[in-house]
């Protein structure tokens, strides 16, 4: 883990088996390599993957656009070993030393509202992820 905010995780692991990358998931207003965080949904999550070596080197990290319309910022939580919430943004070695597991939660509305009622549905996601260290 290299930092978590409540609306970014940076992270290394060879994610493809093509070696380590420097992978990069965040919450911003528009997709692309430039863009802004999000402060007023809809918000885009978007992922972006470079070779370490590459990164290193000054490379560019290209995003992807993973989901549109997430209405929360606060996205990302992070916990230590007993559960306990880890204060963020963790952005130091000693701050992610603890964090042994990160959650999201994310609240993504519908592109267009119910032709019935004329609300937009609204889908919840939750998911969190043990950090394994080798």
């Amino acid at each position: 883990m290299m930092s978590i905010t409540q609306s970014s995780v940076q992270f290394e692991a060879d994610v493809d088996g093509t070696g380590v990358s420097e992978v990069f998931i965040q919450l911003v207003q528009n997709n692309g390599a430039n863009a802004q965080a999000c402060t007023t949904p809809p918000c885009v999550m978007q992922r972006g993957t470079i070779l370490k070596q590459s990164w290193l080197g000054g490379g560019t990290v290209y995003y992807y656009t993973e989901l549109n319309n997430v209405m929360n910022t606060n996205v990302f939580t992070a916990f230590d070993n007993t559960g306990t919430a880890v204060a963020l943004p963790a952005t130091t070695q000693a701050a992610l030393l603890n964090v042994t597991d990160v959650g999201i939660t994310i609240y993504v509305r519908a592109p267009s509202p119910d032709p019935k009622t004329g609300i937009f549905p609204t889908a919840t996601m939750i998911s969190d992820a043990k950090i394994r260290l080798d």
